[in-house]
């Protein structure tokens, strides 16, 4: 898994490779001028990705707003990979092809609907959110989240979400052994505004032991400024959480201190290298096909 980004996540599950909401380009937003400017480059290009060979065969969308649903990156990915297979919510798909993407590889999903692609099992599951890029279509799209599986590993992917404990009740009950969950932990102050639609770092570790599960992965900071909370305050409210919450700190990460890990069955993880400001998780299951490529990207913050 390597974290390109806000929410956008690279997996390799088998032999497929999965891009979570892919959002590459200097703003989220309809233009320049309204957007969210970009402070962070991504860890991997496309055209990188290309030069080293790196097939992308299947990317799954959560929600449509412009910091998880952006219309370069999904052309650009498009013009590079004609076969891509788009798992994305309900309504989504005019959107998407629109923007180029043939309309027999977008599928859309209802919230407990599931689909297949070879060994993959794709099921997408409810969110706390909403859906909107203008003014007047609120609520045009559905909006959710994804759980991934193959028969040795599940993969469970939220890209917004405020937190209702029924909600995950529900979705502990479907899927009771989830390995890995990347977990949005940004853009949560001002708390009376966003506590309805972004959950905030210890309730990112509630859902983590809510769901009881192996490793998770904050996602969704440290790519665009969309609230008020610093980077920093994301991440001393993250090892606060984890301490109040008595959580062994080894299996909620950020990937911004860990070089590479294994998983599962590995003793030796996690690595971390004090020296490495890499955010690259390795979900090791085939060695022959493991995104080697990639983990020589610098990820470091500006100063």
């Amino acid at each position: 898994m390597l974290r390109t980004g806000h929410a956008t996540l690279l997996v390799q599950m088998g032999d497929k490779n999965i891009w979570t909401d892919p959002v590459l380009s200097d703003v989220a937003g309809p233009n320049r001028v309204t957007g969210y400017k970009r402070y962070r480059k991504p860890a991997v290009t496309i055209d990188e990705l290309k030069r080293e060979g790196i097939q992308i065969h299947v990317v799954v969308i959560s929600h449509n707003p412009y910091d998880q649903l952006d219309e370069n990156s999904i052309k650009a990915l498009n013009e590079h990979y004609k076969q891509i297979n788009w798992c994305v919510p309900m309504d989504l798909q005019a959107t998407l092809t629109s923007w180029g993407c043939p309309a027999e590889n977008v599928k859309e999903y209802e919230w407990w609907e599931d689909g297949e692609l070879g060994d993959l099992t794709f099921h997408f599951t409810p969110a706390k959110f909403w859906s909107r890029r203008g003014t007047f279509d609120w609520y045009k799209t559905l909006w959710g989240s994804w759980i991934i599986k193959t028969k040795e590993l599940t993969v469970f992917f939220i890209g917004d979400t405020g937190y209702q404990r029924e909600l995950f009740k529900a979705i502990k009950q479907e899927f009771p052994a989830i390995d890995v969950a990347a977990l949005p932990i940004g853009i949560y102050e001002p708390r009376e505004m966003m506590r309805c639609q972004h959950i905030n770092p210890e309730e990112a570790v509630k859902i983590h032991k809510d769901l009881g599960i192996k490793l998770s992965v904050g996602i969704g900071w440290g790519t665009f400024q969309i609230s008020t909370e610093t980077m920093q305050q994301t991440q001393e409210d993250l090892k606060a959480a984890i301490k109040s919450h008595e959580v062994d700190d080894s299996t909620f990460i950020t990937l911004e201190d860990t070089l590479i890990m294994r998983y599962p069955g590995d003793e030796a993880w996690p690595r971390n290298s004090s020296q490495s400001s890499h955010h690259l998780l390795l979900i090791e299951q085939n060695p022959d096909t493991r995104l080697t490529t990639v983990a020589g990207q610098d990820c470091s913050y500006p100063d």
